[in-house]
């Protein structure tokens, strides 16, 4: 790979993980506080999405999507195929965030 093309995507990259931090987090949370968000996001898929993924997700998580989570964190070996209407997000909740 050229050298320039690999420091473009290495800047973007930077860029792209520089905005999610600033869009999730304060960097003045104390350790009880993120243990507390921690805590609250492995048992709360819905809460997880809001907190973690609010620049894909811009509308809160549907029952289907919840409960597909909840399904795929029971059922570690399974296989599965969700069939949700064009535009429900599959892409995005099954292929990142689950």
């Amino acid at each position: 790979m050229n050298n320039a093309i690999s420091k473009a995507l290495q800047q973007r990259w930077n860029d792209r993980v520089a905005w999610i931090k600033s869009a999730t987090f304060s960097a003045a949370e104390n350790a009880q506080t993120k243990q507390l968000r921690l805590a609250k996001a492995q048992k709360d898929y819905a809460y997880f999405v809001q907190t973690y993924f609010p620049h894909l997700a811009k509308k809160p998580s549907a029952f289907f999507h919840i409960k597909a989570a909840n399904y795929l964190a029971k059922n570690t070996e399974t296989r599965a195929l969700f069939e949700w209407a064009r535009g429900h997000a599959k892409s995005s909740h099954l292929s990142l965030m689950i």
